[in-house]
């Protein structure tokens, strides 16, 4: 197999990675969510996923409740990173396949981003649970005395997305022009 042929195999994987990370955490957010909160409170589950898309689906009838912006900028260049990885390892153009994992990769640290400064709704639900909790913006979990606990974590889509990413910065290397 060449180098070239290796760069495309790669970059397809990277962009089927990166476009999956987005299209299955709107299909099956409890699974592949980009964020997930999961809350018991007076002995009801009540769960929020938030997507690629930055839209936030809830087990309450399976609602949309916020559209949280910046993350839905992250979704977009996930898409425009996977692209740019196939359309330039299909071309050989190994300036375009490094700045598709690139973007691939900006795209779920905008979500660390939003959660870290507390832009959307959803972000500062999130910091008053950490705060709660003494815990960490990433994943940890908070049970209080009376039996009501919520558990909060960077899901299963926001790994997903960095993957792609990485694979795409890995075609950007393997690719020659």
């Amino acid at each position: 197999m060449e180098k070239y042929e290796k760069g495309l195999f790669i970059a397809i994987i990277a962009a089927i990675v990166g476009l999956s990370s987005v299209f299955l955490s709107l299909i099956i957010p409890e699974l592949f969510g980009w964020y997930r909160i999961e809350t018991t409170v007076s002995a009801v589950d009540i769960n929020f996923y938030l997507t690629g898309f930055g839209t936030i689906d809830s087990n309450i009838g399976g609602t949309t409740t916020e559209i949280a912006i910046l993350v839905s900028l992250g979704g977009i260049l996930v898409i425009a990173g996977a692209i740019g990885c196939v359309s330039g390892a299909n071309k050989q153009i190994k300036k375009s396949t490094f700045i598709g994992g690139v973007l691939m990769l900006v795209g779920p640290l905008l979500l660390l981003l939003d959660l870290l400064a507390e832009m959307s709704d959803y972000a500062i639900v999130v910091g008053n649970l950490v705060e709660a909790s003494n815990g960490n913006i990433f994943w940890d979990s908070w049970t209080d005395p009376i039996g009501d606990s919520a558990t909060w974590s960077v899901w299963i889509g926001f790994f997903m997305a960095l993957g792609g990413g990485v694979l795409g910065l890995i075609t950007g290397a393997v690719v020659e022009e």
